[in-house]
């Protein structure tokens, strides 16, 4: 039997979203790429309900991206003014800070992390916790707090090389150190028990 077999372009969406045992909004986040803030509004649009009680934001196995779309998310949870992050560079440090659009309901909000929760993904987490938006549930991340510049030369090859260093809101590097969730749950060999721990904190509060 032959089969016709069609290249096309296969592109993986860096946010998808469900409903979790009803009420729970749940959403995953790949990776921190220039159009995730228009997926993420899709998603928002279509898993916050009047009925929405928590939200969980899947981390894990975030490595990164555009630094600047993880404050445009962060944003989503922060009221205005507040700090989501710094960007120091030598000579000069740039406060990054929300713009008072938040969309979020009143509602619990967890934050699932791993080990490779790192760079973007990090700057997300640390913001939303330390300003009281969000507990964190995983293990420890990776701890990159620096962010790059790649020139392309035309050989084809590349140089890659650190421009900045990113401080969360209170000043304090995490590269090298990482964040330590809220509640630390290592993931077992059955089932989810991370996503499973992060749903019972949003339905009984501890």
């Amino acid at each position: 039997q032959d089969y016709t077999i069609t290249r096309e372009k296969f592109v993986v969406p860096s946010a998808e979203g469900e409903i979790l045992d009803g009420d729970i909004a749940y959403f995953k986040i790949s990776l921190f790429t220039t159009d995730l803030i228009s997926q993420f509004e899709l998603l928002v649009k279509q898993y916050i309900t009047p009925q929405t009680q928590g939200v969980i934001v899947d981390m894990r196995d975030n490595i990164g991206g555009v630094t600047s779309a993880s404050a445009q998310l962060a944003d989503n949870w922060l009221t205005e003014d507040q700090v989501i992050y710094s960007e120091r560079r030598p000579g000069m440090q740039t406060n990054y800070v929300a713009s008072g659009d938040k969309t979020m309901p009143n509602v619990p909000t967890v934050i699932l992390t791993n080990n490779e929760t790192a760079s973007a993904s990090e700057i997300f987490t640390d913001a939303l916790r330390e300003h009281g938006q969000a507990t964190v549930i995983g293990i420890k991340t990776y701890g990159k707090g620096t962010g790059q510049n790649l020139i392309n030369f035309t050989d084809g090859s590349g140089l890659k090389f650190s421009t900045f260093e990113w401080l969360p809101p209170d000043g304090i590097s995490i590269n090298g150190k990482g964040i330590t969730p809220d509640i630390v749950v290592t993931q077992g060999e059955l089932g989810d028990t991370q996503l499973e721990r992060a749903k019972q904190f949003i339905k009984y509060g501890f």
